[in-house]
């Protein structure tokens, strides 16, 4: 009775290795990517939200927030990766009714996620 592994059978064994080891290699590389930008794609949710419910806060809070609310406007550096930059742009004549409003944009970037975030509002001023 033999015992052990002929070299035919050890031949045969590398060879599948050397082809199912790259392959789950490059799978769990794949899936590691995958969910590191689906991380950093709801951190830049989370920041533009939150700067979007500050806005509205103040908008809700502050009467005359029009002439104010361009406080809002800035770029910032969170956690030396992510950058949430907010515009606010006045827009006259807005829809049939001609309204007048503010446009509040917030987008936040990030290395790892090509086009980062954006999150678009507009403000109907009073009056």
């Amino acid at each position: 009775m033999e015992q052990g592994l002929s070299l035919l059978e050890m031949v045969v064994i590398i060879a599948i290795a050397g082809v199912t080891l790259p392959i789950l290699f490059l799978s769990f590389g794949q899936a590691n990517q995958t969910h590191l930008q689906n991380r950093v794609m709801r951190q830049c949710v989370s920041l533009a939200a939150s700067r979007m419910e500050q806005i509205i806060a103040f908008k809700e809070n502050t009467p005359g927030w029009e002439t104010t609310i361009q406080q809002f406007a800035a770029t910032e550096v969170i956690d030396s990766l992510y950058v949430r930059e907010t515009r606010i742009a006045p827009i006259t004549g807005w829809g049939s009714a001609n309204l007048k409003a503010v446009e509040v944009q917030v987008r936040v970037t990030h290395p790892a996620l090509s086009g980062g975030y954006s999150l678009v509002l507009r403000l109907r001023e009073s009056g």
